[in-house]
């Protein structure tokens, strides 16, 4: 037996030990933690039963120097697993995803729209800019916000006094209604960037110029003469919307006909809530959004790349994305759910850099460190980062557990930890962001109970979960997504990383249409979203009979949802 072939048995068998050990020792690890619930549970005694608490169940698990998944649905997959699973990939005999090599056929099935930027840069509420010293993260839940050294509780006036050469102005009404030549350009035609986010697009350049070439679906009577959105009149000069009782039931100018009174037209186009007072999301691809909520800019495991890792290895989208970084309002907060290149690019954290916050799970402040970046909020699992003051309501952002795994290399797996989050506005969820999760039923039911119903709006991975012998412990499918969704509590599910890369086996259309069904099977048709590129949604931040979402308020419930409806003239699209 030659030298090779002993050294590469020696490197089997201490791996093989290894793997066992780190296997071994999580079950044990999850069996003590399931007996420690178990018996909180049964005893009587309060201090006891606090035992029993998600958090603590599901709190940051570490093996061998390597964080490791707390859940028993979880199964540790090693390097024979993967060598398998790429046998079986290249021995395939069918083109991988179904994906038409027609581009024009691609394009028909993958509607890529254009952003509505008349909405996302209306910025009048926009928070105030304060310094870094302020975002302090607290460890654990339901803890008090925590001051800057030396300075008292943060208050929202007092901030916006005192930080008010940070503070963000408004975009001027020709900017913030880009025309058709003119959208995307919002700020840099306003004179500037006058608070944290990115560069401005060039001064005087459509940036309609620099988008890639794909295929922007525009809406019905979309053109320079759109019609601007909340505009509602009548025939008659002397009507108003106001003079209407019933805002479904608008009459026609009398005529000739003697029942034209009496016939309804249709109603007004829907009306838009404040900025301060809704969600919009855009999604650019796999489990990149834009979020915007009482007028902060939040940006989801960012990457505008038409490649995962390069030109000449990365799968390539499919479709390009959307638009680009700098066509979108300037991004205050950067979220981050682990270190996988489809869900944190290098070329897009450079060009984002120091201008926005980044929020990240624990072993990330070092590797952004390593790019320049040090605008880094690194959290466990579990705890709560307190934002500055805002023009509405009191904001945090809670690290969650996920059941995933991190790396980037061959050999660094785990070193990182990965998170989901939950962003909260004076105590109640608005939305979730889930990254990338397998589906284990007590976290998700853990989650709900921590931060309790009423999440506006679930943004939850439906795809790449096929083979489901290999994936299931890494991704959910979309039925499980949906069942995301009911177990946190909330209204809305926007399904996303799916048609951006081919990374499973499953169909490229397959996550979109069994959500859909899978939807329709519950009730649910109106709840679920499967995304689409570039599509602008606008949520409600409060119900109609609430001023804010108060934990105090009595609207806690999860209630039916309104079907989603198109503004008109624009492919923007109202779910309220």
């Amino acid at each position: 037996m030659s030298t090779t072939i002993r050294i590469s048995f020696v490197i089997l068998g201490i791996y093989s030990l290894y793997f066992g050990y780190m296997g071994t020792r999580r079950g044990i690890e999850i069996r003590k933690r399931a007996e420690r619930v178990l018996k909180a549970k049964e005893s009587t005694d309060l201090e006891s039963q606090e035992l029993a608490r998600p958090e603590d169940q599901f709190s940051t698990l570490v093996v061998a120097g390597r964080f490791v998944n707390p859940f028993p649905e979880y199964r540790e997959q090693g390097i024979f697993e993967f060598i398998i699973w790429k046998i079986v990939e290249l021995v395939r005999w069918s083109p991988r995803g179904g994906v038409p090599r027609n581009r024009r056929r691609l394009l028909e099935l993958l509607h890529v729209y254009q952003p509505d930027f008349r909405i996302l840069f209306e910025v009048d509420n926009r928070h105030v800019a304060v310094d870094d010293h302020t975002l302090l993260p607290l460890i654990g839940a339901g803890l008090e916000p925590a001051a800057a050294p030396g300075a008292g509780p943060v208050d929202v006036a007092a901030a916006a006094v005192a930080a008010s050469a940070g503070t963000v102005l408004p975009v001027p009404a020709a900017a913030a209604d880009p025309r058709p030549g003119d959208r995307g350009r919002g700020r840099a035609a306003a004179g500037g960037d006058s608070g944290p986010g990115l560069a401005p697009a060039a001064a005087g350049k459509s940036t309609a110029d620099s988008w890639t070439a794909v295929e922007l679906r525009a809406g019905p009577g979309a053109g320079p003469e759109s019609p601007v959105m909340n505009s509602f009149s009548l025939d008659s000069p002397a009507s108003s919307v106001a003079d209407v009782a019933d805002p479904d039931l608008r009459p026609l100018p009398v005529g000739t006909d003697p029942d034209a009174s009496a016939r309804p037209v249709p109603a007004a186009p829907p009306a838009l809530p404040a900025a301060a007072d809704r969600i919009t999301i855009t999604w650019i691809g796999q489990s990149c959004t834009f979020i915007q909520c009482g007028g902060i800019n939040f940006l989801t495991d960012p990457i505008f790349g038409n490649h995962i890792i390069n030109a000449y290895v990365g799968p390539q989208r499919l479709v390009r994305p959307p638009c680009r970084l700098e066509d979108l309002p300037p991004v205050d907060y950067v979220l981050v759910s682990h270190d996988h290149p489809d869900h944190l690019e290098d070329a897009t954290i450079r060009q984002i850099g120091n201008r926005a916050f980044w929020v990240v799970p624990l072993g990330l402040k070092r590797f952004l460190a390593r790019r320049g970046i040090f605008r880094v909020a690194e959290l466990t699992w579990w705890a709560r980062l307190h934002l500055p003051g805002t023009a509405f309501g009191h904001w945090e952002i809670a690290c969650t557990p996920a059941m995933h795994w991190s790396g980037r290399k061959l050999f660094d797996s785990n070193h990182t930890l990965w998170c989901s989050f939950v962003v909260l506005c004076n105590g109640r969820p608005v939305f979730y962001h889930a990254g990338d999760t397998g589906y284990t039923p007590e976290l998700f039911k853990g989650i709900g109970q921590v931060y309790g119903p009423g999440c506006r709006v679930a943004v939850v991975p439906c795809g790449s979960y096929s083979p489901r012998w290999h994936l299931r412990p890494q991704h959910c499918d979309p039925a499980e997504a949906i069942q995301i969704m009911q177990d946190i509590g909330a209204t809305r599910l926007v399904g996303v990383h799916w048609g951006t890369f081919v990374l499973s086996n499953e169909h490229y259309m397959e996550p979109k249409h069994l959500l859909e069904s899978e939807a329709a099977a519950r009730g649910l048709t109106d709840a679920v979203w499967p995304a689409e590129f570039g599509r602008t949604i606008v949520i409600p931040l409060t119900d109609e009979n609430s001023t804010s979402p108060d934990e105090n308020s009595a609207d806690n419930d999860v209630g039916p949802v309104p079907r989603m409806r198109p503004l008109e003239g624009r492919d923007a699209m109202l779910w309220a």
